[in-house]
């Protein structure tokens, strides 16, 4: 009875915060612009005016500048309400909300464009999904351009602005002498990838953070067959698109998972003709009550990249979520078991038919799959083995500050295994499944054992916080983690280890910060992904610096301060901030990266930075 009860009074009470927020903004009308009817749908069941409320009523938020809202709704108070829309749908909410408008439409600028037709030269060097390989090492060999005799004479060749955000969080790819990268505000954009001009740029549903792939598929026309190149991507709210590479056009759209918190942060692993998209969610226990907690399961689709069919999709957790007789503080029923999102790219094992995913932790119920590192089967995506890192892991934050049924639950340490799975070949045709955890450890797995433990290496204390967060790196002698444990006394640092027995070759702290004093977001941590070439890895950390380290020594031999404004070649007022999130892309003689990670401890930022040796005159 006392939960029916708890139902009728949540309900009654959104539906008065509801009536109130309303009159409050003023007199409904027939046709309601695109902001009201995102502000009604997102919003407006807090920012109601009602005694009680903490958040800001429709009174106040009219004295807010917009480009404060759309701060709010992008790494602000209200990233959660905002992630799921896309660049053009914060603004037409900023712009309703505050009644006033902002410049120019996101992609209406002329600014910056290619005077040149579009060509894609597919004989050029590529970094084309993540970590330039389907086993996602991170691991440029054959480009010798850049060495580290001549990377102390790297210097800024351009600099992209991406209007409209405060994070620069999705990994630049190269193809065919081409860039191809989205952004926070939902805009992809195809550059030139020597001089940054663009070529075109596409509007997706929702922020695009993962990188993307391209690939050739053979089409008729006219009656006869031609090459087309496609550029596949994933955005925040779980929509995979793919487009004509050269045109920007839309070919095909695809929904891979409805729930309202699903989004693709790793990038989707490109194999043949099918690209295998992994799902991971922003939804955590009080974060999702008002469409009841927790139902979201992490996935990994196969879709046919001529079509757009999904050919298989395989949850992490098998069955679907049932009532835990558990009741939110707000009224609603708790599900489970929940979670176990797949937050990075999967890695490919031709040989064995295999694709490895690693997965989070869970929200609800069993810890069902949690912090593992799957195998599944290329052809119909069967689970054929799980090799779990950290068990007991249901994570339930909040619960300091939240008297609620749900933190009756077991409370695990957050160990989610962000870092993509790394599949390197060893001398004697042996391989081994690398890959690095929030928990501070890595580790080496035998696939040919159903994924056993082969060797364990402690890089970093390890945290809710990370850990190694994001993405490590191999070359043909060592695996590279970087370490956030941004939330400890002693952040950072980047560690080399010998593929074989996972012994510690160097170990490298970074000494002076580059944003010059420690305060919030200045610190030494890289919960970052790194990249490496023959004898130089190049990583980041949330202090701005972009550094290069020798491989033999770990001495650092280049770096370079993002914390400044930058003249971009496309118009848009851009600075950089916290390195964190992907790594940088090596392709061609140049080295591209991001700077600006707006959450997490990290500071804003909103641009995209490309480096090339200039040759010194003596």
């Amino acid at each position: 009875m006392s939960k029916i009860l708890n139902h009728i009074f949540a309900f009654t009470l959104l539906m008065l915060n509801t009536s109130i927020a309303t009159a409050a903004i003023g007199e409904a009308t027939s046709e309601k612009s695109e902001g009201e009817q995102l502000f009604a749908q997102h919003c407006r069941g807090c920012h109601t005016g009602f005694l009680g409320s903490t958040a800001p009523s429709p009174q106040v938020l009219k004295k807010f500048p917009p480009k404060s809202i759309i701060h709010a709704l992008t790494t602000g108070v209200m990233r959660t309400q905002g992630y799921p829309l896309s660049g053009q749908q914060r603004r037409a909410v900023a712009e309703y909300v505050t009644g006033l408008k902002l410049d120019a439409d996101l992609a209406e600028s002329s600014v910056g464009q290619c005077a040149k037709a579009m060509t894609l030269d597919a004989k050029l060097p590529t970094w084309n999904g993540w970590g330039a390989s389907p086993g996602n090492q991170s691991y440029q060999a054959s480009d010798t351009q850049i060495t580290a005799d001549n990377v102390k004479q790297l210097s800024l060749a351009w600099a992209f602005g991406f209007k409209d955000s405060y994070s620069a969080w999705a990994p630049p790819v190269s193809f065919g002498g081409k860039m191809f990268v989205g952004s926070q505000a939902g805009l992809f954009y195809a550059l030139d990838a020597k001089t940054g001009c663009t070529h075109w740029q596409f509007s997706a549903k929702a922020g695009v953070r993962a990188g993307a792939s391209v690939t050739a598929v053979t089409i008729e026309r006219d009656g006869a067959k031609h090459t087309q190149y496609r550029v596949l991507f994933g955005d925040l709210s779980g929509n995979l698109y793919a487009l004509d590479a050269q045109s920007g056009e839309l070919l095909w759209e695809v929904e891979l998972d409805a729930h309202p918190k699903a989004r693709v942060t790793g990038t989707p692993l490109l194999h043949e003709d099918r690209i295998y998209v992994p799902m991971s969610s922003w939804s955590t226990v009080g974060g999702e009550h008002s469409q009841g907690c927790c139902m979201f399961r992490g996935s990994l689709s196969s879709v046919d990249v001529k079509t757009g069919k999904v050919l298989w999709k395989t949850y992490t957790i098998p069955d679907e979520p049932k009532p835990l007789n558990l009741v939110s503080s707000d009224g609603h029923d708790l599900y489970g078991p929940s979670g176990s999102a797949i937050w990075s790219p999967p890695a490919l094992d031709a040989k064995r038919q295999l694709i490895y995913i690693g997965t989070g932790n869970t929200y609800t119920g069993e810890a069902i799959n949690s912090d593992s590192i799957l195998a599944l089967n290329l052809a119909d995506g069967n689970i054929v083995w799980s090799q779990q890192l950290t068990p007991n892991d249901v994570w339930v934050p909040g619960c300091e500050n939240r008297k609620d049924e749900s933190c009756k639950l077991k409370k695990g340490p957050n160990f989610d295994i962000g870092s993509p799975p790394m599949l390197v070949s060893l001398s004697g045709e042996k391989d081994l499944i690398i890959v690095g955890q929030k928990s501070g450890v890595a580790y080496a797995l035998n696939p040919d054992n159903k994924g056993n433990i082969v060797w364990r290496y402690r890089a970093g204390e390890g945290g809710d916080a990370g850990g190694i967060v994001w993405g490590s790196a191999a070359d043909n002698q060592y695996a590279y983690f970087p370490v956030s444990d941004i939330t400890t006394p002693n952040p950072g640092g980047l560690h080399a280890v010998n593929l074989e027995n996972g012994k510690p070759v160097w170990h490298t702290k970074i000494k002076e910060l580059m944003c010059g004093t420690k305060r919030y977001g200045c610190n030494a941590a890289q919960p970052v992904g790194v990249s490496v070439i023959p004898g130089v890895i190049f990583a980041g950390a949330i202090d701005g610096g972009f550094r290069a380290y020798s491989t033999k020594t770990g001495e650092i031999l280049w770096e370079f301060n993002t914390n400044q404004e930058f003249k971009t070649v496309n118009g848009v007022v851009a600075n950089g901030g916290s390195l964190a999130g992907v790594g940088p892309t090596i392709v061609n003689g140049m080295v591209y990266v991001n700077s600006g990670y707006g959450t997490n401890g990290g500071r804003v930022g909103n641009v995209l930075l490309a480096f090339k040796v200039v040759e010194q005159n003596n």
